[in-house]
């Protein structure tokens, strides 16, 4: 959706700002289309190193054919090669895919000791999951956050314990947080289903608010104000700046799932 209108934006000189896309082609998709979203590319870089540091050295990846989880792949499998680990298996699925049963065989020959699994909502990393627990294939896995966000994902597993995943970092200790899903529930009369998209996407209004008081409502203007001034800007997702694209540096924490509790791996 963002890339669809994003040639739009462009031509009619339109600041565009999506609080929730992180993909490559997102940083690129021209000058007036901006990202505050968590960056997908650094999805994979923070699942490696987190990995690497574990001690796994032999993985295994299954991806699902879109542009979130190829970009998540791609940066996972280039940083943990650099790290000196071994990707020993890199398979990739088509959307609503339901019988792995080829992949689970060639990643049971692998054997190794950390396999990660990528999928658009985690479904489809469900059945791969489910399917390889079934012929005996226990080794921990990294996956991306709607894996375990997902209760439909979740009855197929059965369990999410001991899965490590990356979840995009927002300031989720302050206070300001605190008080802003407060009200959130108190208005929606239930949480945010996905807290950074709502924090992102305060911040992103935020930010527009306060260059619309700064320069007026003139989009050529509102984007040189924001390429000036979002430097170090500290918001409900934390401390971050927009560099000459547009693009934040927010990334990841990876947190694993322990007694039904998302608990940050140290």
């Amino acid at each position: 959706g963002t890339l669809a209108a994003a040639p739009l934006a462009n031509e009619k000189k339109v600041v565009y700002l999506t609080p929730v896309t992180g993909g490559t082609n997102v940083d690129a998709a021209g000058e007036y289309v901006f990202r505050v979203a968590n960056s997908d590319l650094l999805a994979g870089r923070d699942i490696a190193q987190s990995a690497y540091s574990l001690g796994f050295r032999k993985a295994v990846v299954v991806t699902e054919v879109t542009e979130y989880t190829l970009d998540i792949k791609d940066t996972f499998e280039k940083t943990f090669k650099e790290l000196g680990g071994a990707v020993l298996l890199s398979e990739e699925f088509q959307p609503e895919t339901t019988d792995f049963r080829t992949i689970v065989a060639k990643a049971k020959t692998a054997n190794p000791d950390v396999i990660v699994t990528l999928s658009q909502t985690g479904v489809g990393g469900a059945h791969f999951v489910k399917q390889a627990r079934e012929v005996g294939i226990l080794a921990p896995l990294f996956s991306d956050f709607t894996f375990v966000v997902n209760e439909n994902a979740k009855k197929i597993v059965g369990s999410f314990e001991g899965v490590y995943f990356a979840d995009p970092a927002y300031d989720a200790e302050s206070s300001e947080v605190q008080t802003f899903f407060e009200r959130y529930k108190e208005v929606y009369g239930t949480p945010s289903m996905i807290p950074f998209h709502a924090a992102s996407t305060y911040d992103s209004v935020m930010m527009i608010v306060d260059a619309l008081r700064a320069v007026g409502n003139d989009s050529e203007k509102v984007h040189e104000w924001l390429l000036a001034n979002v430097q170090n800007r500290t918001g409900l997702m934390g401390t971050f700046s927009l560099d000459a694209n547009g693009n934040s540096e927010l990334g990841f924490v990876i947190k694993q799932v322990r007694g039904g509790q998302f608990v940050e791996v140290k």
